[in-house]
C-alpha cells in the first residue's frame, strides 16, 4: 500500500493540494481494488487544464473513489465516484511572468504527452525483431490492457455546484454564473446504447466507443448584482 500515495500524488498532483494525500484522508484495501480519498482541497491552478482564465478561490470535493477489480481488469468495469464537489473560481485578468511561464510550460508538457503516447502507439502498430518485439509486446498487453481499463470506465459525480464569479470586469455591477448538478453517471454501451463491458480491440463499426451520460437535475444560472464570494481574495493577480 506504500506506493498508493505516491502515485496518487502523481497523478492528481495538477489539481489537489498535497496535503490532502496525508494517510488519515486515504483509505486504502488495495488487492480489494478500493482507493478512497476525503476532503480534498483543490488548488488554485485545478481548472487550468481548461485553457480559460480563471483562478480557483476555493475549491473541495468531500470524497473520491477508485474501484479497479485487479483480479480481472480486463473484463470487468473499474469505477469512479465523486460526491460533493463545490468550486468557486474567479475571472482572472492579471498575470505574472511566473505565472505565465507555468502555464506555457504546462501546454508543452500536454503537447509533448500527446505526441509520445501518438509516437509510442506507431512503434508498436509498426512492431520490432528480437527481444525488442518481446519488448514492445509486453507494452503492447500493458497499453491494451489501459485502454479496456479507461474505455470502460463508469464515472458517477453526486452533487456539484461550480460557480465563476467577475468583479472586475465591470466593478459596479458583479455577476456570477454556474452550474449546479445533482448527479451524473457515464458508461460504456454497445453499438446499441445497451450497458455492458465493451472491448475496444473487437469493436466493430471503426471501432468506435460508446459513451451514455445520464443527467440529473441539471441547472445553470446567471445572477447580476449579485454578492461575490471572491471579495478581498486578492484579485487575479494571484
Amino acid at each position: 500500500e506504500k506506493w498508493v500515495a505516491p502515485l496518487l500524488t502523481k497523478l492528481l498532483s495538477d489539481y489537489v493540494k498535497e496535503e490532502c494525500f496525508s494517510p488519515d484522508k486515504v483509505e486504502v484495501a488495495v488487492w480489494s481494488g478500493y482507493v478512497v480519498l476525503n476532503d480534498l482541497e483543490l488548488k488554485p491552478t485545478a481548472l487550468d487544464f481548461l485553457q480559460l482564465p480563471l483562478r480557483v478561490v476555493r475549491g473541495y470535493v468531500g470524497r473520491l473513489e477508485f474501484q479497479i477489480p485487479w483480479g480481472n481488469p480486463g473484463s470487468k468495469q473499474s469505477t469512479v465516484k465523486v460526491d460533493e464537489v463545490f468550486i468557486v473560481a474567479e475571472t482572472k485578468y492579471d498575470w505574472t511572468p511566473e505565472e505565465l511561464r507555468a502555464w506555457r510550460d504546462a501546454d508543452k508538457r500536454r503537447r509533448l504527452e500527446a505526441a509520445e503516447a501518438y509516437e509510442e502507439k506507431r512503434r508498436d502498430s509498426a512492431g520490432a525483431g528480437g527481444s525488442k518485439a518481446s519488448e514492445a509486446e509486453a507494452a503492447g498487453f500493458v497499453g491494451r490492457l489501459a485502454t479496456k481499463i479507461v474505455e470502460n470506465l463508469q464515472v458517477t459525480i453526486r452533487g456539484l455546484h461550480v460557480r465563476v464569479e467577475d468583479r472586475r470586469s465591470n466593478p459596479e455591477r458583479p455577476f456570477a454564473f454556474g452550474v449546479t448538478l445533482e448527479g451524473l453517471v457515464a458508461r460504456s454501451t454497445n453499438a446499441r446504447w445497451v450497458h455492458e463491458f465493451v472491448d475496444p480491440t473487437t469493436q466493430g463499426a471503426g471501432g468506435f466507443v460508446y459513451k451514455l451520460i445520464s443527467l440529473i437535475h441539471l441547472s445553470v444560472y446567471w445572477n447580476e448584482d449579485d454578492r461575490v464570494h471572491t471579495e478581498g481574495s486578492g484579485g487575479g493577480g494571484g
